[in-house]
């Protein structure tokens, strides 16, 4: 079982999901440190114990 916890951390100051729009969510990995992940795709980060720096990921757009 994972020892981080992220159970009701807030979303509000992330952006909706860069591939379809959907809303984000931060998960904790059954056997991994936690992510970020889409509701609706499951588009996701990689795995963190930095918290700021998921949201970091998550948040940055790539130009197209």
């Amino acid at each position: 079982m994972s020892q981080w916890r992220t159970k009701g951390m807030p979303t509000d100051d992330l952006l909706k999901c860069a591939n379809c729009g959907g809303e984000p969510e931060w998960r904790d990995g059954s056997s991994t440190t936690p992510y970020i992940r889409c509701k609706s795709c499951g588009m996701r980060t990689g795995s963190s114990r930095d918290y700021e720096k998921l949201k970091r990921v998550w948040n940055r757009r790539v130009g197209a």
